[in-house]
């Protein structure tokens, strides 16, 4: 029930196909994966629009790219926004990226993805690393996508098939809100605590 109406329009957001990602702009979030899908992406559709939320230490090195290639109208960064009013951020967008990395010294990668959770209560199509626990949530096809870790190319070309195809983007949503509410709730999460009792 969140509204991004606002949000799109303060960034001038309308009539734009949009994606986004919340969190700390740290290596392992692949926020540089994103970044670089994004430059990929725009080539080929001008109407895609891409909104970073959150900060962290890649954010100024990022802004500067973005700033070299004078995309500040389509690359935008939000900063850190309130809580509570991240779920109109997210409203803002169309499309919901998780482009985790693996860890950097190479043992195998374990996270608990609260990002992914709150992308699919969003109802929004999402796209994820196939990588550990986001690639048991993601239900590749039917959930959200999912793509190679680390692989911008992918990326952008999932990114592009999502932002032409309206029906695909709803279908998956709403498939990730069900299985979200259904299985991933903290309600969901208890009775499953219960009833190991």
């Amino acid at each position: 029930g969140s509204d991004g109406t606002s949000i799109r329009k303060q960034q001038r957001l309308d009539r734009r196909i949009v994606g986004g990602f919340i969190g700390t702009f740290h290596r392992w979030h692949g926020v540089e994966t994103l970044f670089d899908a994004a430059l990929l992406a725009l080539k080929k559709n001008q109407r895609l629009r891409f909104f970073f939320i959150g900060d962290g230490e890649l954010r100024s090195a990022l802004m500067q790219r973005a700033h070299e290639h004078r995309l500040q109208e389509k690359v935008i960064f939000a900063g850190k926004v309130p809580h509570e009013q991240a779920p109109r951020y997210l409203s803002a967008c169309d499309i919901l990226v998780a482009p985790h990395l693996g860890f950097s010294d190479g043992t195998p990668f374990f996270g608990s993805p609260t990002k992914l959770f709150e992308y699919m209560a969003m109802g929004k199509a999402i796209i994820a690393s196939n990588l550990g626990q986001l690639a048991a949530i993601i239900d590749d096809g039917t959930t959200g996508l999912q793509m190679k870790p680390g692989n911008e190319h992918e990326l952008a070309e999932l990114i592009l098939k999502l932002a032409s195809n309206t029906k695909l983007r709803g279908r998956l949503g709403k498939n990730a809100r069900k299985a979200v509410v259904e299985a991933y709730s903290w309600a969901s999460n208890v009775e499953k605590i219960l009833k190991s009792f």
